[in-house]
């Protein structure tokens, strides 16, 4: 079972690289935390349809900053009716959901 969820994972982070995002992806669940690799990969795949004047480039130190990224990809994730059940506090652990 672990090793089917590790397959599918190293498919998204193949894909998250092919789309020639500004870091090289090695581990999806740290390195998505700060939402701004999300929030590219939506511009990549949905021109325009991130706010970038809202968004916070890293190297991120306030909290916050983290926090309203992850928000705008949750905003953008719902209007494109693509979020699964997902919340903010999911990307701040680091953690898969198939983590117990």
């Amino acid at each position: 079972m672990i090793e089917k969820h590790l397959g599918k994972e190293r498919c998204f982070r193949l894909w998250m690289n092919s789309l020639g995002i500004s870091i090289d992806m090695n581990n999806l669940f740290g390195d998505v935390r700060n939402g701004w690799v999300l929030l590219e990969a939506h511009d990549k795949s949905f021109s325009g349809s991130v706010n970038w004047k809202q968004a916070s480039k890293p190297p991120i130190k306030m909290p916050f900053g983290k926090v309203e990224n992850r928000n705008q990809v949750i905003g953008i994730g719902k209007q494109l009716n693509s979020s699964v059940n997902v919340a903010g506090n999911n990307f701040v652990h680091g953690k898969s959901l198939y983590d117990t």
